[in-house]
């Protein structure tokens, strides 16, 4: 999972990536210029220089996500068949009435959708750690898990709620918000 990329950070890519060859091609010049005169420090730059554009070329090559590929990276796929599993598990034990134990898991997973997020997939957008993590709890609250011990709990609000919240996000094209280090 990588995280969203928009037209707008296409285009301050392009434009980074301008500015990178230009300043590449001032290095070469430099080192024209200069000769053998601090060679190894303009040699380092320029390798570094190339790599940062061959960087940035590559993000701009794979280009802006379009509907789908947003609605598969807002949804912590890996995070909710954990609940599954582990619900599942309560749910086949004496266990299957505790509050405690379906909330435990319930509270794990919510909290291990943002650190799986953040520390495995290398997501720092704080837009993204909130939606995917939203996706999470909706999930959950779809499949029933501790919040089907309560009265208020309705599986046909909750059931309704899942395909809009799902079909809305990857539309959502949130503002910057500092990222998350």
């Amino acid at each position: 999972m990588r995280e969203i990329v928009s037209e707008k950070q296409i285009e301050k890519l392009k434009n980074k990536l301008d500015n990178k060859i230009n300043g590449a091609t001032q290095l070469e010049e430099l080192d024209y210029a200069y000769g053998s005169k601090n060679q190894k420090e303009i040699n380092e730059k320029i390798v570094s220089a190339n790599q940062e554009i061959k960087d940035i070329q590559s993000k701009i090559d794979k280009g802006a996500d379009n509907y789908t590929t947003k609605l598969l990276k807002y949804i912590p796929g890996e995070v909710i068949i954990l609940y599954v599993s582990l619900t599942n598990i309560i749910m086949s034990t004496d266990l299957k009435t505790s509050k405690i134990a379906l909330w435990s898991v319930f509270v794990f997973c919510l909290l291990g959708t943002f650190l799986y997020l953040k520390r495995v997939a290398g997501i720092n957008k704080t837009s993204q750690l909130v939606i995917s993590s939203i996706a999470f709890f909706i999930w959950a609250f779809t499949l029933e898990g501790p919040f089907r011990l309560y009265d208020w709990y309705s599986p046909v609000i909750a059931s309704l709620i899942l395909p809009m919240y799902t079909f809305i996000i990857p539309l959502i094209e949130p503002k910057r918000f500092p990222e998350v280090t």
